[in-house]
């Protein structure tokens, strides 16, 4: 199975040639002293990830099991060392080990693509990896954590990127994401905008830029008004950018005020089904999150026939609407195997209310 679980090294010869040379030159593990959590696979205990040469150790033997072997392994194991190798920004050699051993059988490999892929300096950066549906989720929650410490030209790539990948995919992006700012799809609060514009016009006077400061404030005074006549969010993104560009204000970004985006597409709005949440034996799930899940999830838990009547036409995604309406019918052992298979792949909510699920994701 893993490392730990191969004591004549049988699988290890095969696998040898494609391990890093950290790999292979680490020490040891007392793995007996691991938490459960340490492991990819926590109810075997098997494929640690508590260290960067165990986690690609691990997707080498996980790789080899699935992919040359035929091994049926939860997909859950896997959504794990993708985390990790995420978390330890180990992803290039975690896409390597298992490309090449990807190689030596039928399925293609992953397809590798980044949010992020610039020359800095001479530098070649590689962030958010985008490989498949489970990187673009990751790459989308943790733009949303750390953009500001990008240039604002490349929050628009990785974003654009972040977006087009999960539209190959046909991954959701939340209504809450940042990616939405720079993807221009967030809504905009006309007095937070006219705000964020109006901390501009000082700058603007004390460099003697009159005729910019007077263009701002005009369009700051209409926002806050709550102006009657044809807006365009874009063009006023546009004209934002020229003006900071001009003024060479991007170094005040998110220290003195947004940049052009956010002070514009300010307002991450929550659907319906972002706030539906649903309590099954006591914890209380996002139907989001539930919607979000791959089939694979629910089938190892309820089975293939309970996949089919909650998934939408193309059989590929989780339909948030048949879900919100079978979950509360199931019985209750069901709803119980359910929740353990849950509790694996998201974290409870922190609402404390008892609410109703919807039949309608209120789109």
């Amino acid at each position: 199975m893993d490392f730990y679980h191969d004591p004549l090294g049988k699988t290890l010869k095969k696998i040898a040639s494609v391990l890093p040379e950290n790999v292979k030159t680490a020490e040891l593990t007392n793995v007996e002293a691991l938490p459960d959590s340490a492991f990819a696979w926590p109810e075997k205990r098997a494929y640690p990830i508590h260290r960067p040469e165990d986690i690609l150790l691990s997707t080498a033997y996980y790789c080899n099991a699935v992919v040359r072997d035929g091994e049926q392994i939860p997909a859950f194991v896997k959504e794990n060392l993708v985390k990790a190798a995420y978390v330890w920004k180990i992803e290039d050699q975690f896409q390597k080990v298992a490309s090449e051993i990807a190689k030596t059988a039928v399925p293609t490999p992953t397809k590798e693509c980044w949010g992020l892929e610039e020359d800095y300096k001479g530098t070649p950066i590689k962030r958010y990896p985008l490989f498949d549906a489970q990187h673009v989720k990751l790459a989308s929650e943790h733009f949303s954590k750390n953009y500001s410490h990008y240039p604002m030209v490349w929050r628009v790539k990785i974003a654009t990127r972040i977006e087009k990948r999960a539209a190959d995919l046909g991954v959701q992006i939340p209504s809450t994401s940042v990616v939405n700012v720079y993807t221009r799809k967030a809504a905009v609060d006309l007095e937070k905008a006219a705000a964020f514009i109006g901390v501009r016009i000082p700058f603007l006077s004390n460099l003697g830029l009159k005729d910019e400061a007077m263009a701002l404030t005009k369009v700051a005074k209409a926002l806050s008004r709550g102006t009657t006549e044809p807006f365009n969010a874009d063009v006023l993104v546009n004209t934002v950018l020229k003006i900071d560009k001009i003024a060479r204000l991007d170094n005040r970004y998110d220290k003195e005020f947004p940049d052009p985006f956010m002070s514009v597409y300010n307002e991450l709005e929550k659907t319906a089904a972002d706030e539906a949440v649903i309590n099954l034996m006591g914890d209380q799930y996002k139907m989001s999150e539930l919607a979000s899940l791959k089939p694979s999830v629910y089938e190892n838990a309820l089975g293939a026939d309970f996949v089919t009547n909650i998934s939408n036409d193309d059989g590929k995604s989780i339909s948030f609407d048949k879900l919100a309406t079978i979950l509360p019918t199931l019985p209750k052992d069901e709803k119980s195997t359910l929740n353990m298979h849950l509790k694996k792949h998201i974290k409870k909510t922190d609402a404390v209310a008892e609410p109703n699920v919807p039949a309608k994701s209120g789109d």
